[in-house]
């Protein structure tokens, strides 16, 4: 239920990044705004890279994450951090300042943000920062991931960012962030507490399709970039090239098992490469091809809800992959690449679905394909988690409202 009248309407400015080519992060923006209108909130969503809609016809990402991953780490982070610093000032300011003059409070909200890859997140975060210390909005922080991945510098910018700020709330969005967070920023900072990513709130957002019956079970295998794991990866994966082999061994062993496979991607132009190249490699055998459904680009966070939710198990490195098919009760097996998916998986009870990007054997993969699709998803498990995920967002829905309350008894 709502938790204020609905006469009342505030506008709130959500930070995040809804327009990244890797739609797992409009997913869990446009479930949080959908939430937070049940509130009666207006919330609108501000990208922190200024962008103002998805890009989905760029190939440069994947050739800026190659060079930049060639580069000697200094020499790496010296060349980004000049970049965001122009893009911050010229853009990104600029743009933010003048969306503040529309709204009663800011959410810092969704994704691993409080991560330092290159001072991406730092430095973009303090910049924003700073103009709602100014603007003197209350400003909230909702289900972030936080990584302890930071630099000295990185450290310096996001303490700058939060102390001295009007801080209401704060919620991470797992035991792990929790733990650096207080340990990081306990001494400027309330300390976290933990809420769900709202990304599992998908199922309450958009129906699943009806879908014909099927001669085999579906397998959606969701095709993320060796490029991309390596950036953003926090663990040693094997080389690109031994990747791409073994998830063509996996496709070829999972039709011998008598699966249909869909092969997908979260939407970015560097995993669609990927998947192209792909089923280029197993274009030429039409016995596979026959059970092998190669799924155009998704558009839109919607088009990969339905398309995960068509799915009858699914495995996939993309956080957001393995959310949304837990949000809509659907088995999935995560394949393990960051800490992020980890606590993730182990939070919902489906730790024994982790397994090893690139190094686990194909046929124990297919085992727990068959274990994972028979055994399902704990239908109990997974209400009180979509509960806790509505509760998290009533929670700082509330804050939020006492925050203005108390702003609008001070006024003259």
């Amino acid at each position: 239920m709502p938790t204020t009248s609905p006469d009342i309407l505030r506008r709130l400015l959500l930070l995040n990044v809804k327009y990244s080519s890797n739609l797992g992060d409009a997913v869990l923006v446009e479930c949080l705004e959908h939430e937070l209108g049940r509130h009666c909130f207006s919330a609108s969503s501000f990208d922190l890279a200024g962008r103002s809609h998805n890009d989905t016809t760029s190939a440069k990402r994947k050739f800026i994450l190659d060079a930049l991953q060639r580069l000697p780490v200094v020499l790496r982070r010296t060349a980004t951090y000049l970049a965001l610093t122009y893009l911050v000032k010229s853009k990104i300011q600029p743009l933010f300042r003048r969306a503040l003059r529309n709204c009663d409070g800011v959410v810092l909200g969704g994704g691993n943000l409080l991560s330092d890859i290159d001072l991406n997140f730092p430095t973009k975060i303090e910049a924003v920062l700073r103009e709602a210390k100014r603007a003197k909005v209350p400003v909230a922080i909702f289900g972030v991931g936080v990584s302890d991945d930071w630099t000295p510098q990185g450290e310096r910018l996001f303490r700058a960012a939060f102390e001295g700020l009007n801080l209401v709330h704060v919620s991470v969005r797992d035991e792990r962030s929790k733990e650096i967070w207080d340990r990081r920023l306990g001494s400027i900072a309330p300390a976290a507490t933990v809420g769900r990513d709202p990304g599992l709130l998908a199922s309450a957002l958009w129906r699943s399709e009806a879908h014909a019956p099927r001669t085999a079970p579906v397998v959606g295998l969701s095709v993320m970039s060796p490029v991309a794991l390596k950036y953003h990866s926090d663990t040693d994966l094997p080389g690109n090239d031994v990747i791409r082999r073994w998830n063509v061994a996996l496709v070829y062993a999972l039709v011998d098992a008598g699966y249909h496979v869909n092969l997908f991607t979260n939407g970015s132009s560097e995993d669609d490469a990927c998947l192209r190249l792909l089923a280029l490699a197993i274009s030429g055998d039409s016995n596979i091809m026959a059970s092998v459904t190669v799924s155009e680009r998704p558009l839109t966070a919607e088009k990969l809800a339905q398309l995960i939710a068509s799915c009858d198990v699914v495995i996939a490195n993309r956080l957001h992959s393995n959310i949304v098919a837990y949000s809509f009760g659907i088995p999935s097996i995560g394949l393990s690449w960051n800490t992020k998916l980890n606590s993730f998986m182990t939070s919902v009870g489906r730790g024994e679905y982790l397994l090893d990007t690139g190094k686990a054997s194909i046929a124990h993969v297919v085992s727990m394909t068959a274990q994972a699709l028979n055994t399902g998803v704990d239908l109990d498990e997974r209400s009180r988690v979509l509960e806790d995920t509505k509760n998290s967002v009533t929670m700082l829905a509330g804050e939020l409202q006492r925050a203005l309350a108390m702003s609008a008894k001070e006024l003259p």
